[in-house]
């Protein structure tokens, strides 16, 4: 969920090449907030 840009994430349906469906989108967002969480961290 990274971009190309320090400390900005891309979940859900602004992710490209992502699967366009409520759950996936859901999926993305825990993800992404846990990669977050980690770049804060350290």
């Amino acid at each position: 969920m990274h971009t190309s840009i320090k400390g900005l994430f891309a979940a859900g349906d602004i992710r490209i090449k992502a699967s366009k469906q409520v759950v996936c989108a859901a999926g993305d967002g825990a993800t992404a907030g846990i990669q977050a969480l980690e770049y804060v961290n350290h």
